[in-house]
């Protein structure tokens, strides 16, 4: 669910607590302060979240494999989802390989 559905559920359950009068201690300015923080906690997470997925982009980046292939006679370095069928690929101790069995 993501931070608007959770506005939503949070919202309805404030609106349930003010409708009640006697919320969640018995007082009215209790209720008050419980549906604020009903209130801010998705906004916040809705803000980590946005903020979070350009860094969670970058770091996928990081994460592609890069290979060395021979390719019409020069090595040369590829991402590990573009080497292709006829391609000789230079392994070395102790490194990872990108192959298929497919």
């Amino acid at each position: 669910m993501g931070p608007a559905g959770m506005v939503g559920l949070t919202a309805a359950g404030a609106e349930a607590r003010l409708r009640r009068g006697e919320a969640v201690l018995g007082r009215y300015g209790d209720a008050l302060v419980s549906v604020g923080l009903d209130l801010i906690n998705p906004a916040l997470s809705a803000v980590q979240e946005i903020r979070a997925e350009p860094q969670l982009d970058r770091l996928r980046l990081l994460d592609r494999a890069a290979v060395i292939v021979m390719r019409d006679g020069r090595e040369t370095g590829v991402a590990a989802d573009a080497v292709v069928q006829g391609d000789v690929l230079r392994v070395r101790a102790a490194g990872a390989s990108a192959a298929s069995w497919t």
